[in-house]
Order: structure tokens, then sequence, then C-alpha cells
């Protein structure tokens, strides 16, 4: 009897087994090397190796409210009775570089999403002022990191981002 190819089917069965089939497509198939690809040319596309961030997210403390940024303890005690009144030294914008440092016993006019001077740990909402533009005037005590967003509060260097 001749000896059947390699690769062949079995002559002596009438239909072929799922593993016989299986076991001929695996080894015909190959793997494809990683192909890098731009972004928005990626749809429908797997990724071959996991994505890890290389950054923190944001990438600085910034203001999760529009205020005033401020020493907590410059303010502590504030209330409708007896507002806590301070000299605003500057503003600081989202998409602006913070360059502005906070001496104790000021404030900065911050928008949401710019960064957090140094020297600040909490953001006054305007909703706790009288909207000052060169003194402001605060009615309510923020605890120390209110309305600041970490840096790496929502990615951290290292998190998996896309899963291969």
């Amino acid at each position: 009897m001749a000896e059947t190819p390699a690769g062949a089917p079995p002559e002596d069965q009438g239909l072929l087994s799922i593993e016989w089939l299986v076991e001929r497509i695996l080894d015909t198939v190959r793997e494809l090397p990683p192909m890098p690809q731009p972004l928005m040319d990626t749809l429908g596309l797997a990724c071959a190796e996991d994505v890890h961030s290389p950054i923190d997210l944001p990438r600085f403390d910034n203001s999760a409210m529009d205020g005033y940024a401020v020493v907590a303890a410059d303010v502590e005690g504030a209330s409708a009775d007896e507002p806590v009144r301070l000299p605003v030294v500057g503003e600081i914008g989202a998409g602006q570089a913070s360059l502005l440092a906070l001496s104790p016993g000021t404030v900065a006019k911050i928008m949401t999403g710019a960064p957090v001077p140094e020297g600040c740990d909490a953001v006054v909402p305007y909703e706790w002022t009288d909207r000052g533009v060169a003194q402001v005037e605060i009615t309510q005590a923020p605890a120390v990191g209110a309305h600041i967003r970490p840096a790496g509060e929502d990615v951290k260097p290292g998190d998996l981002l896309v899963e291969a």
C-alpha cells in the first residue's frame, strides 16, 4: 500500500475530522510581523502588542473648576458672616504655562484645566466668592486639595491603554 504524502488527507476516512483540518490550517498560517501604522489608519486592525502610557494624564496638577487658586490655610474659617479678603495677583488660563508662584496671603484667578500655581493647595470656586478682580472676598473655606485634579489622576506611567 502506498504511503500518504505529508499533509494529504488520510485515504481511509470518508470525512475529514475538524482536528485534522485545524492542524493543516495551523501548519500553513504564519503570524505576521507587527506593522507600525498611523493611528487614524488602524480602524479594523488588531493591536500586535500591549500599549502602556509613558506619561501622567493629566500631565500636571490642574484646576477642576473656574475660581481662585489659594493656600487653604489663608482662607481657613471663611464664611458669609466673616469673609476672607485677599489680593488677586494674577490670572491663569487653561493651556497657559503657570509661571506664577503664590505667596501666602495672595490668590490667583484660575480657569478649569489651568495648571495650579506653585504654592497653591486648593481652588475656591467662583460661587464661594464675590468674583473680585484686584481683591476677592471668599465666603467658604476649601479643604486642602479641593477642586484640584492631581497629575496622573486619570492615567499613570505604565498603565495599560490598549490590550493586544
